[in-house]
């Protein structure tokens, strides 16, 4: 199920998400969580970019800035970003809706 719920287009449509902003920024923390020693816009930029999504370095490191300020991120002096302890909160409630809508949509 990994696969799946790492796919930008079923996250889109999986319902868990009132955009595709949401979506992208989900994924950005699932990035950040993957990297404990820290990950920039660049290379969160190009790990997007290989799940299909064309999202410019500008735009990336903007998203960013926006999970710092609602405490989701930690910027590490050059280093990129780590999650904080809300942001590693905020991760697991996102991936139990994504799992839930899941499980929903197989019932229906």
């Amino acid at each position: 199920m990994n696969e799946v719920v790492t796919s930008y287009e079923y996250l889109v449509h999986c319902g868990a998400f009132g955009d595709r902003i949401e979506v992208i920024k989900y994924l950005m923390l699932r990035l950040i969580n993957e990297k404990s020693t820290g990950i920039g816009a660049w290379d969160v930029q190009a790990r997007l970019q290989d799940m299909g999504i064309q999202l410019s370095t500008a735009t990336a490191g903007r998203y960013l800035k926006e999970l710092d300020t609602d405490g989701y991120t930690n910027k590490i002096s050059n280093k990129g970003r780590v999650l904080t302890e809300n942001g590693t909160e905020r991760l697991e409630a996102l991936s139990m809706a994504v799992t839930s809508s899941i499980l929903h949509k197989k019932i229906d």
